[in-house]
This record gives structure tokens, sequence and C-alpha cells, in this order.
């Protein structure tokens, strides 16, 4: 309630469902929430003169990398957070040499 929502309604009713199918008990806490909360902010290591390519593909490896913490590495899960299909976030998973185990 005390966060400020950057988006439209629409949008905030899908990442809630989209919270909902990937929730493991019954409240949704702002952990729950962490990768949408802060997709508006930018990326991490991201300089001044990046080209975009280089700014988008960094990221979209950090967005793939918090959903996995988020969903316990549990890759169905990480793709519905992330609104893509699950052989779209194996092949990105390979793409960037994203580890699959914590550590």
């Amino acid at each position: 309630m005390r966060h400020s929502w950057p988006g439209n309604v629409r949008e905030l009713n899908n990442v809630m469902e989209r919270t909902m199918a990937t929730l493991e008990g019954d409240r949704v806490t702002a952990a729950d929430l962490r990768f949408y909360l802060h997709r508006g902010k930018e990326p991490r290591a991201v300089g001044p003169g990046s080209l975009l390519k280089e700014v988008v593909a960094k990221a979209e490896k950090v967005a793939i990398q918090d959903a996995l913490k988020m969903t316990g590495y549990h890759k169905v899960k990480t793709a519905e957070l992330l609104g893509i299909h699950r052989t779209l976030l194996y092949k990105k998973i390979a793409r960037y040499n994203i580890a699959l185990l914590p550590g």
C-alpha cells in the first residue's frame, strides 16, 4: 500500500495474478514482489556510454537471475514470474550463461 505503482491498473492486476500463481503461502510480501517493485529502476552495472543492446542484455540477465532466486531456482515458476514461455527462459539462461544453482 505504501509503494507508488508506476503502471496502470491492468498491469498491477497482471502482476498480482502472476504473484499469486507462484506464491508459496497465503500472504503476499514485499519479497514476493521484489522483481516488480524494482523493474523501473536502472539496471546494475550499466555505465554511461553503454550501447542499448548491452544495457538491455544486462537488465535482462539481472531480471532472470533475480527471478530465479525469488522462485528458489524453479524454472517454470521463474518463466511465469517473468511472463515468458519456459523454452524462451531456457534459451536466455544459456545465452547469458546463468548458473542454475545458488552460489
